[in-house]
């Protein structure tokens, strides 16, 4: 092993031997689905792979190879990874639904590790991880209803994150995609959401904050507008809950696994998700709505970019 002296020469080692991580994996693959690309010169099955090795026993996942924190935030992001990618390879389904069965509290939200506290970020993961993976159907009817009863009782004026806590502008996307899932966001004041996530606006510098007079950040401007889209504000795109991208660019990634299925069969229907009616009814509005503009335009390069 050659000794490394100078600080230059460690960080050009980790810059090129740093290892993937989870939650950059999902994020990347997210905004090149979002910017319309063809995902090509991704080697989709070693991605698979490196979710798969950091796979824990009892069916969560770590962020990364050399160790960290494994809980629920990174359950989702393997199954986002793998449904973007049509591909689950040697991830264990079963073991991960296990997991995610047995961190439902007694309060019917989930927590983030076991015997863990009921958050709503957590939640979220849970229900979209079962969504993306083809499991949600394995929830009972009677468990659904409560879960979402738990959701709804989050809702003060915008939403909380748990009981006794304030209310804070992301959650109205972390509770309000969650109710997505599973079919229940009518169920919510829709008024006082969009009055609440509007009262934390800045209106000198823009963009929203976790809580009004607070500092606006991009994080909570954001899932505040994500929040806001799941009511019908005007002049906002659609929202793909579970993925936590644009309805648009859900088309777009549907447009990929058809390509990718009729080329080398690698992958499957079943990876193809079983969406609420308010979500199936969003996908149908944007597919018109780019129907439309494939008709009028003159040439097209994706159906993410416009004809220049």
């Amino acid at each position: 092993m050659v000794p490394l002296t100078e600080d230059a020469d460690v960080l050009a080692c980790m810059r090129k031997y740093q290892w993937g991580h989870l939650a950059m994996t999902y994020t990347s693959i997210a905004v090149l689905v979002t910017l319309g690309d063809d995902l090509a010169r991704l080697d989709r099955k070693s991605i698979v792979d490196g979710v798969a090795a950091v796979q824990r026993p009892e069916g969560s996942f770590s962020a990364c190879i050399d160790g960290s924190e494994d809980d629920m935030r990174f359950v989702y992001c393997a199954a986002t990874i793998c449904h973007m990618l049509d591909y689950w390879g040697d991830v264990d389904k079963e073991a991960m639904f296990q997991f995610i069965a047995k961190s439902l509290r007694y309060d019917y939200g989930f927590s983030q590790e076991l015997e863990g506290e009921a958050h709503g970020g957590t939640t979220f993961c849970a229900l979209a991880a079962l969504q993306l993976s083809g499991q949600l159907h394995r929830l009972d009817a009677a468990t659904v209803e409560r879960i979402k009863r738990w959701l709804i009782f989050r809702q003060m004026d915008g939403f909380q994150g748990r009981p006794n806590k304030p209310v804070d502008t992301c959650y109205s996307f972390w509770i309000g995609a969650s109710l997505c899932i599973l079919d229940g966001f009518e169920l919510t004041d829709y008024a006082k959401n969009r009055e609440y996530i509007l009262s934390t606006q800045d209106t000198l510098v823009g963009g929203f904050a976790k809580w009004p007079q607070a500092t606006p950040d991009p994080f909570h401007t954001y899932l505040g507008l994500c929040g806001l889209a799941f009511t019908g504000e005007p002049g906002l795109s659609a929202v793909m809950p579970s993925l936590n991208m644009s309805m648009a660019a859900y088309v777009h990634l549907q447009h990929l696994h058809e390509v990718w299925r009729a080329k080398s069969k690698e992958g499957s229907e079943d990876n193809d998700l079983a969406i609420s009616s308010a979500v199936q009814h969003q996908l149908k509005l944007t597919k018109d709505g780019e129907a439309i503009a494939t008709t009028t335009a003159t040439t097209s390069t994706s159906p993410l970019i416009s004809a220049q």
